[in-house]
C-alpha cells in the first residue's frame, strides 16, 4: 500500500511566534525580519542596544509585521523566562526559537583567561540550554510541536588560531543540539543547528577592507562571503513545514568555504582577516 501523506509546499509562517535571540543585528537581524516576512511574529531579543531592536521591530511593522523588543542576558535564568513570557503574554506562545545570541574573544588559548572562557560558555552554551529548556516547555505545554534552531558556526569543526573558548562553545551548541532533538522529538519538536561561514556583519567593522574580503572569497568554493540573509534563509525553511522530518542536524551554510584544506595562518590573524563567523 502506498503512503497516502502528501508533502505539503513550503509554507509560510502565518500564525507563528517566533523569538530570535541577539536579534538586533547582523544574522540575527536579517532572520527577525525573514522570518516576520513569512508571518511569524517575532520576539527580537537583545542584551543592550535598545535603539537596535528597536529598529528591527520597526522595519518588520513597517512591513505590516508583528514584532516586539525584549532585553535579556540570555546567560540568566530568570530572565529568560521573563523575555519568553513576554512573547507568549504579546503573541500568545511560542513556536519557533532561534538561539543566536553569542560571544566571543580573540585570545589564544595559553592567552585565554577563566573569566573569558566562563562568560563564553555562559552566553554561548548556557544560553542555549536555558532558551531551549524554558521555550520547549511552553511548548509542550501548549499540545507540543515546535521548532528550536542553534546558530553555530564552521569554526566548531575547524581548527581556528586564537578561537578555542569560542570554537569550544560551539561544538558544545551542535552536541546539545543532536541530543535536544531526541529528547524532544517525542513532543514533536525538532531541534537543528546552522553553522554560517564567514558572513558579512557588523562584527567585521573595518576589518572587512578589499583585500580581507578577497582573501577570504578565495577560501569559498562559490567565490565569494555570504550575506546575513543567507543564513535567514535556511532558519526559514528549518522553522517551515517542509522541514517537518528534519531533526538533530548541522547545516553548513559556509559557501563551500569547509571543502578547504586552508587553515589560517598567524600573519592572516595579525591582518585581523579572521573575527567571529
Amino acid at each position: 500500500m502506498e503512503n497516502d501523506t502528501k508533502l505539503s509546499p513550503l509554507q509560510g509562517l502565518e500564525d507563528r511566534v517566533a523569538v530570535v535571540t541577539g536579534g538586533s543585528r547582523g544574522i540575527g537581524r536579517a532572520i527577525a525580519r525573514e522570518l516576520a516576512l513569512q508571518g511569524a511574529a517575532v520576539a527580537v531579543n537583545y542584551t543592550a542596544n535598545a535603539s537596535a531592536a528597536a529598529s528591527v521591530v520597526g522595519e518588520i511593522e513597517r512591513d505590516d509585521g508583528q514584532a516586539m523588543a525584549i532585553q535579556a542576558d540570555v546567560s540568566d535564568r530568570a530572565a529568560v523566562e521573563v523575555m519568553i513570557q513576554a512573547a507568549v503574554q504579546r503573541f500568545g506562545g511560542v513556536d519557533i526559537l532561534v538561539n543566536n545570541a553569542g560571544i566571543d574573544v580573540a585570545s589564544s588559548v595559553l592567552d585565554t583567561t577563566d573569566a573569558d572562557w566562563e562568560r563564553i560558555f555562559a552566553v554561548n552554551a548556557r544560553g542555549c540550554f536555558l532558551c531551549t529548556q524554558i521555550a520547549a516547555q511552553v511548548m509542550i505545554n501548549a499540545g507540543g510541536g515546535g521548532r528550536i534552531i542553534n546558530i553555530s558556526s564552521l569554526n566548531a569543526r575547524l581548527g581556528w588560531i586564537a578561537r578555542a573558548a569560542y570554537s569550544a562553545s560551539k561544538g558544545a551548541m551542535e552536541a546539545f543540539t543532536r541530543c535536544c532533538a531526541r529528547d524532544l522529538g517525542p513532543h514533536r519538536i525538532t531541534v537543528n543547528a546552522v553553522a554560517p561561514g564567514a558572513i558579512r556583519t557588523e562584527i567585521w567593522g573595518d576589518t572587512l577592507t578589499s583585500e580581507a574580503e578577497k582573501a577570504q572569497a578565495e577560501r569559498v568554493a562559490l567565490g565569494h562571503i555570504g550575506e546575513p540573509e543567507d543564513i535567514a534563509g535556511i532558519v526559514v525553511f528549518l522553522a517551515s513545514s517542509a522541514a517537518r522530518f528534519i531533526t538533530g542536524e548541522v547545516i553548513l551554510v559556509d559557501g563551500g568555504r569547509g571543502t578547504c584544506d586552508y587553515l589560517p595562518t598567524e600573519h592572516a590573524l595579525e591582518d585581523k582577516m579572521y573575527p567571529q563567523i
